[in-house]
């Protein structure tokens, strides 16, 4: 069962900075998350800053607040966008943590 779909809003904190981005894909190993042009990449170190580093992410599903922390396997620039968009592969999570929004205790 997958985790994640296409098109689906992710929240991704990345050295304190929050970006959003969009799921392009989930393989058996790893999510591709679509983000916007931000001044974290502007760094030309930024893969070895944040290579296999983890990188905290949160999103929605249904009626549970989901979050997981993951290795960044790649990154690069998109090359479909027209945007200055970027690609960012994270490690596909080993634990996801729901809860439910709608519980009240």
């Amino acid at each position: 069962m997958p985790l994640f779909k296409s098109g689906q809003e992710i929240q991704l904190t990345i050295r304190g900075e929050k970006l959003k981005g969009l799921v392009v894909y989930e393989k058996s190993k790893e999510v591709a998350v679509r983000l916007q042009d931000h001044p974290v990449f502007k760094n030309d170190s930024i893969w070895t800053m944040l290579k296999n580093e983890f990188i905290h992410g949160e999103y929605e599903q249904g009626p549970y607040h989901c979050a997981f922390d993951a290795r960044m396997t790649d990154l690069d620039a998109d090359r479909a966008s027209i945007e200055n968009d970027w690609v960012l592969n994270l490690q596909l999570p080993g634990k996801v943590r729901r809860t439910n929004k709608n519980y009240s205790a």
